[in-house]
């Protein structure tokens, strides 16, 4: 399940694994410049395991070429 989410989207996921998005403006999720962030999410059954990923973040590295932390 592919899950666009704006600022100030909230998510639910329920212990079944059904997905629930409170984004007043998810209209605009089509559009790609409208989002802030998607994310990707799975549910197994039969480890009752919720497995999300960051497709797209909404933050821009494109000058970056590497990441690093600040300790």
């Amino acid at each position: 399940m592919r899950i666009p989410l704006q600022v100030g989207s909230e998510l639910r996921i329920h212990r079944d694994g059904t997905v629930t998005v409170d984004n007043p403006e998810i209209e605009l999720a089509n559009q790609l410049n409208a989002v802030d962030a998607v994310l990707l999410y799975r549910f197994d059954p039969e480890t009752n395991d919720h497995i999300i990923g960051l497709l797209e973040p909404a933050a821009d590295h494109k000058n970056m070429r590497t990441h690093e932390r600040d300790d």
